[in-house]
């Protein structure tokens, strides 16, 4: 099975060499079948509000540290060596 999966990449790669943007249509396909997946599965409209309660929050604000965290990362990666100004 894992040796089948290597072919269908390294065959994608070939012909679809631009890797970043591959990835970006692989998830992008992944969360369409997913939602639609999840829509057809959980039909309860009440199931799908988000309120904002402590886990919603948490989960902004961890998706907001880890992101700025990233962005400090590729930064200095990058040779800089002035801080980047946090929002």
């Amino acid at each position: 099975m894992v040796l089948r999966l290597k072919y269908f990449q390294s065959f994608t790669l070939k012909k679809y060499p631009a890797e970043l943007s591959l990835v970006m249509w692989i998830c992008a396909m992944g969360t369409v079948l997913n939602t639609i997946a999840s829509l057809i599965m959980v039909r309860d409209v009440s199931a799908w509000k988000v309120g904002m309660d402590s886990g919603t929050l948490a989960a902004v604000y961890s998706v907001s540290t880890f992101d700025r965290l990233l962005l400090n990362q590729s930064f200095y990666n990058h040779g800089h060596n002035s801080q980047v100004l946090s929002t």
